[in-house]
């Protein structure tokens, strides 16, 4: 029989494998916001994979809600995105605002979630994030995704 690798920390949160990702915590080996080759930590990982079991985990072990990858996109513009491609419930939204994401942090191209949500045309949800909050940056892009004063 043919040894199945284990999964790694990162695997083990896109999958949703909890007692992985406990493993990996508890062993302590690496940091809890490490990030693998395109900058995502793990909670990130979770986030745009809605595994909200291993989030909680993460968040309970000292994972840093507001975190980001090289372009400034934040955990919480990752959780918005399966959201707007599978119309799925905001349970996961709001239960990271609830811990304390930042609805209104900017990416380097100086845009919200809310911007991104607005230019895909998903009103509804835009419509939610209003309620919670959320603010349009001060900023537009061009066709290029060049940031532009409105």
């Amino acid at each position: 029989m043919e040894n199945i690798p284990p999964l790694t920390f990162f695997e083990a949160c896109v999958k949703g494998d909890i007692a992985i990702v406990r493993q990996f915590i508890d062993e302590g080996h690496y940091p809890i916001d490490i990030k693998n080759e395109n900058n995502w930590t793990g909670l990130i990982m979770a986030c745009f994979n809605e595994q909200e079991q291993v989030v909680k985990l993460l968040l309970a072990n000292g994972a840093n809600i507001n975190a980001t990858n090289h372009k400034g996109t934040t955990v919480f513009m990752y959780a918005k995105t399966p959201v707007q491609q599978k119309q799925t419930q905001v349970g996961l939204l709001t239960y990271l605002l609830e811990q304390g994401a930042d609805i209104n942090a900017k990416d380097r191209k100086g845009l919200t979630v809310l911007d991104y949500v607005v230019h895909n045309g998903y009103t509804v949800l835009a419509d939610w994030m209003r309620s919670q909050g959320a603010k349009t940056s001060e900023y537009q892009q061009n066709d290029d995704g060049v940031p532009i004063k409105n």
